[in-house]
């Protein structure tokens, strides 16, 4: 193989590797599902095979190589070496979100909602919902503990809990339909 060929192998192999690296991150980010988590393992492993492997060969041409242009074989290494903390990056991105609880607030109900209030881990607020409205965030529960909600329907006050125990290391992705666990309440009137 010539210089040039190793050249683009190695290019090939930094941006091919990344580019899949980056597809399992943000499909863990989208979706959620552990899955991706066993698949970035996985991946993260045979993928520094595959680039140790192009760079040791790209390294004994440069070594063996007479050509002039072989210091793009150089450039070409330092691509796949910047794919360590490329990785490093995406596999702390990616412990982050084991840790967040992304919920989505669905009004289920058939009146407007007001005065929405989330809390347990953190607090949040939603000024209103309409009928089939949805709002997501994105909760990261320092210790373990609930996420409830309450809000005003037609004046009154109810309590519902959204999710009864949220780990500071188990993230989820969940969608929770908000009039399905109520419970009505009046407010103090300190």
């Amino acid at each position: 193989m010539t210089v040039e060929q190793y050249y683009k192998m190695g290019k090939k192999t930094a941006f091919f590797t990344f580019l899949l690296g980056m597809l399992v991150v943000i499909l863990y980010a989208l979706t959620a599902d552990d899955i991706f988590i066993f698949m970035g393992l996985i991946y993260i492993f045979l993928a520094g095979i595959i680039n140790i492997i192009v760079l040791l060969a790209i390294l004994i041409k440069y070594f063996k190589s007479q050509e002039d242009n072989k210091n793009s074989l150089l450039f070409s290494g330092l691509t796949i070496l910047l794919n360590i903390p490329t990785a490093l990056l995406c596999a702390w991105f990616g412990m982050y979100l084991m840790g967040i609880v992304r919920i989505t607030f669905i009004n289920s109900t058939k009146l407007e909602l007001t005065n929405i209030k989330i809390e347990g881990c953190e607090s949040k607020y939603i000024l209103r919902l309409k009928p089939n409205e949805s709002e997501t965030f994105w909760i990261t529960p320092n210790r373990n503990c609930n996420i409830s909600i309450n809000y005003l329907m037609s004046g009154e006050r109810i309590n519902e809990t959204a999710l009864y125990y949220a780990l500071n290391s188990a993230g989820e992705k969940m969608k929770y339909k908000i009039g399905s666990n109520s419970t009505k309440y009046k407010e103090n009137s300190d």
